[in-house]
């Protein structure tokens, strides 16, 4: 004998495509700012965005600690990060920190944006990153878990799953719903 599963009342299904919607504005929200305001497009997308990913247990240090956002060689996403010093992600305060080397990125961040480094340095800096409990952001679409492009004042965004999956990070469902998703075996 099948079981016979009951649809979601009408109420929920409306309730979680209002939900999803308004997701959406968020992440896309500061898409309608000036094109000379990308920085912050950006700042805006990567604390949205972190709200919906999960760490393993421990790898986030104390309950109450800072959550330690990094940014290599970008000090206007770093200026425009500044500007969300009030949001916390998880419950926890952000922490923020430009870093030049991949080696200081692996010590000191939870959060990390590779944005427009030379495509030698970026490789180096997704090696020793790679396997680490960090979400990384990049422009290029090649190497981190998360890549951000800007096209006609809209934000578009790609989640690679494999990547997550092997830094042990946790996508939400609604971001997933809303993201390109690559794998590296697809591609």
């Amino acid at each position: 004998m099948g079981t016979r599963s009951t649809p979601a009342p009408r109420g929920c299904r409306t309730a979680a495509i209002a939900m999803l919607a308004v997701l959406l504005v968020q992440i896309a929200g500061a898409a309608e700012i000036s094109d000379s305001a990308e920085p912050a497009r950006t700042a805006a997308t990567v604390t949205r965005i972190a709200k919906f990913v999960s760490w393993p247990h421990g790898a986030l240090g104390s309950n109450g600690a800072a959550i330690r956002v990094c940014v290599a060689e970008n000090r206007a996403l770093l200026e425009a990060l500044r500007e969300f010093d009030d949001v916390r992600i998880h419950g926890r305060p952000m922490s923020l920190l430009l870093v030049s080397t991949a080696a200081q990125a692996a010590i000191d961040c939870d959060i990390l944006y590779v944005g427009k480094v030379s495509i030698d340095d970026r490789d180096s800096w997704f090696e020793i990153i790679g396997p680490l409990p960090i979400l990384t952001f990049d422009e290029s679409g090649s190497r981190g878990i998360v890549s951000i492009r800007i096209r006609r004042n809209k934000v578009l965004f790609s989640i690679d799953t494999d990547a997550s999956d092997a830094a042990g990070l946790g996508i939400g469902a609604q971001l997933l719903h809303l993201a390109s998703l690559m794998s590296r075996r697809s591609r």
